[in-house]
């Protein structure tokens, strides 16, 4: 079995997923959703993200411009388990971010895409998510 998975060409698949999602799951960039304006580079705001657990999301909307897309568990409501969903994007004076928290890709499938409880966070909220 082990041998097998070793055969699986994972980088040629995630990059199939990527350009079916840049071309069939692309929205524009929401502009009228709160967003936070920082002076980083978007490697710069990942290694920071990363380093607060934050991973890569290969299955969710591409939105026009992204260059960053993560992703973390946050909290547990009503015995519900909901992710904070950040991506960012290059603007003339920086990176524009912009984030929100929902329920669990993977433990709340159905509600996930249906967007149910979906919440943009504010600018200060995403500032103190960024400084941790």
């Amino acid at each position: 079995m082990s041998t097998m998975l070793k055969k699986i060409p994972y980088s040629s698949i995630l990059r199939l997923i990527d350009w079916t999602k840049k071309h069939f799951y692309k929205n524009d960039w929401p502009e009228d959703v709160p967003s936070l304006v920082i002076s980083m580079t978007a490697e710069e705001l990942e290694d920071r993200l990363r380093s607060q657990h934050f991973e890569g999301v290969h299955l969710s909307y591409y939105y026009e411009g992204q260059v960053m897309n993560l992703r973390r568990p946050e909290f547990v409501k009503d015995g519900k388990q909901y992710e904070l969903h950040i991506k960012a994007r290059e603007i003339d004076n920086g990176l524009e971010v912009i984030g929100h928290t929902e329920l669990s890709r993977y433990e709340h499938q159905e509600g996930h895409i249906n967007t149910v409880d979906l919440e943009w966070k504010d600018a200060k909220y995403l500032a103190e998510i960024i400084a941790e």
